[in-house]
């Protein structure tokens, strides 16, 4: 009986699990990572020059980091300038075990949520085009279950209207197209949301304020280290963000503390706590003479007091190539309606 009740379970996590690549990263990335990146209008963004309501409020940071605070702006808004347009294949991994005890015996019956995104991203000043191959799946003691399948879906994204097509069978089915923004279209499938979204830090530093920036060294390698706070009445969030000047000032790591108050409901109506602690690591690679630009982006959520990760994800890039001639317009890659 209690194995027919952990099975009915389990089928639920699987109805919901089609959107938990979205859920859990949106969740876990706080508000470093705000919004979707529009690759042509990045260089728009950081040829605009600042204006004295922009400027960094700097009264309970030092000179010196001040200083460095204005000179990473300077440099994050120069690197944005240098995406014309390109092509990025790029895969998603997610797992997550879960080991559930018996009672009745000693056995341990385990479960693994598993997906994976293939993406190829090709964007220019006038469109943005996604091919996503998924394939998702939850496996019961090593066993696939029923009912996950994969799905291929193309988007493209021109004068501010989503198209949207649908493989099925041998056939391709084309959506409505829908104004953008659109939540038919994840944050996740565009590879620089997975970078630490430096076309946003103005917004970021808005929202959460800089309490320290200095220099440090990290295995030996000059880095610039930010720490941002935000508190709020039932919840306090700290982030660290460690940034590489030598190379293109990209995050190596971002750490995200949260701690958040919860209600107890119990006669004495008590306070509880929750902590929670995030760790992006990214792998740089030089995929042009002056780009840098993430290899591999790790999301760890990790057990408080351990750290050790309970969670993780993995966005690989396999291919990128910018401000070139492209392979193809995005029509050419449309399925034939």
């Amino acid at each position: 009986m209690m194995y027919l009740i952990l099975l009915s379970r389990i089928a639920t996590r699987v109805f919901l699990l089609h959107r938990k690549l979205h859920t859990l990263l949106f969740v876990a990335s706080s508000v470093i990572l705000l919004c979707p990146v529009n690759h042509s209008a990045l260089s728009q963004q950081a040829t605009s020059k600042p204006s004295e309501k922009t400027t960094v409020r700097s009264a309970t940071l030092s000179a010196e980091a001040a200083q460095l605070l204005d000179q990473i702006k300077t440099q994050t808004a120069a690197y944005n300038t240098k995406f014309k347009n390109g092509v990025i294949e790029f895969s998603i991994i997610i797992s997550e075990p879960v080991n559930v005890p018996q009672q009745s015996d000693t056995k341990v019956l385990s479960y693994e949520d598993k997906g994976r995104w293939d993406i190829t991203y090709q964007f220019d000043q006038d469109y943005q085009f996604y091919d996503v191959k998924a394939d998702k799946k939850k496996e019961l003691n090593g066993v696939t279950l029923p009912n996950w399948k994969k799905t291929h879906h193309q988007y493209l994204i021109m004068d501010e209207t989503l198209h949207i097509w649908e493989e099925i069978g041998t056939q391709w089915k084309q959506h409505t197209p829908e104004k953008m923004p659109s939540i038919l279209l994840e944050q996740e499938f565009n590879p620089h949301w997975w970078t630490w979204h430096i076309s946003e830090f103005a917004k970021v530093i808005k929202i959460f304020r800089p309490t320290n920036v200095q220099s440090v060294k990290v295995e030996g390698i000059p880095h610039y280290l930010i720490t941002l706070h935000r508190a709020e009445p039932d919840m306090t969030r700290t982030i660290e963000i460690w940034l590489d000047p030598q190379r293109d000032y990209q995050a190596t790591q971002i750490l995200i503390h949260r701690r958040e108050i919860q209600r107890i409901w119990d006669p004495q109506l008590r306070l509880g706590e929750r902590l929670s602690l995030n760790r992006y690591k990214y792998q740089l690679e030089q995929f042009e003479p002056n780009i840098w630009y993430p290899q591999t982006t790790t999301l760890e959520l990790l057990t408080i007091g351990t750290n050790q990760p309970y969670r993780k994800i993995t966005m690989n890039v396999h291919r990128a190539i910018f401000n070139t001639t492209l392979e193809q317009e995005p029509q050419q890659a449309l399925p034939d309606n």
